[in-house]
């Protein structure tokens, strides 16, 4: 990773991997971009852009 990459996850992120994401991203400059997801999930257009 290096700045100006991104790393994108969803507000459903396992705690411990989240706490590395940020980690990871801060010595690297790359970016930690959190999507939320709501539950319950009705069809895809909900969740894809």
């Amino acid at each position: 990773l290096q700045p100006g990459d991104e790393i994108l996850t969803t507000d459903h992120e396992y705690g411990a991997c989240d706490y590395t994401w940020e980690f990871v991203c801060k010595k690297t400059g790359a970016a930690y971009v959190h999507q939320p997801i709501p539950l319950p999930v009705r069809s895809e257009d909900e969740i894809i852009e």
